[in-house]
């Protein structure tokens, strides 16, 4: 009785662990059914997320490049202005007339402190301690006048530059000997004026498609 009993136990064990490996399977059968028994992506699937990709890709690649030229002109501009307010500053601390020679040839504007014969226009005896290139920026910074349809005031000049003889010089009294402008361009076409009024203030405006705006 005690082995037949035991017997039957093993049975009824045996049972139940049947009908949970059922259950298990039938279960696995329903979700496989219910998605579908797919496995993955096909590969038209596949192929038109990469194209959705590339599109995204590219169109995110112009627009950041498009920020970049902006944004390097901007810095061009800068740095135009503050070798200005520079060269302003010495003359009145020293005194004696400072320039900013513009090199439109060489794609540059050098910072002098003096002139040497007192002529700023003959170069080999000028004393220029700084020389900004203007192709360091990249993005195809240079002067130019890019999409702007008329100039500032008075025409672009020649070379893009309106200062007579290509320069403008600060007097101790920080005003300056001329009027004018220099203007800057990117490859983008986007242009900038930096320029002085007589009275020694700094001036920079941006071709916004219709007019100059003040920046």
């Amino acid at each position: 009785m005690f082995i037949k009993g035991f017997q039957m136990g093993l049975l009824d064990r045996e049972s139940q662990v049947m009908g949970k490996e059922s259950r298990i399977g039938e279960g696995a059968a329903r979700r496989n059914k219910q998605y579908g028994g797919k496995k993955g992506f096909s590969m038209m699937e596949m192929l038109v997320v990469l194209a959705i990709l590339a599109i995204l890709l590219a169109v995110g690649s112009t627009s950041l490049l498009g920020r970049l030229d902006t944004s390097r002109l901007d810095a061009a501009v800068r740095d135009m202005i503050t070798i200005m307010q520079q060269a302003r500053m010495t003359a009145i601390r020293n005194n004696a007339d400072t320039a900013v020679l513009f090199d439109a040839a060489q794609n540059t504007y050098s910072l002098c402190t003096d002139s040497g014969d007192g002529r700023w226009s003959t170069k080999e005896d000028n004393v220029c301690p700084k020389t900004i290139r203007l192709a360091s920026y990249a993005s195809g910074i240079r002067y130019g006048h890019g999409k702007a349809a008329r100039a500032v005031a008075s025409g672009f000049g020649r070379d893009d530059i309106s200062y007579r003889y290509n320069r403008v010089a600060f007097t101790p009294r920080g005003t300056a000997r001329h009027a004018g402008y220099a203007y800057l361009e990117n490859k983008q076409g986007q242009s900038v004026a930096v320029g002085t009024i007589t009275v020694g203030t700094i001036l920079s405006r941006k071709w916004d498609g219709k007019s100059w705006k003040r920046l």
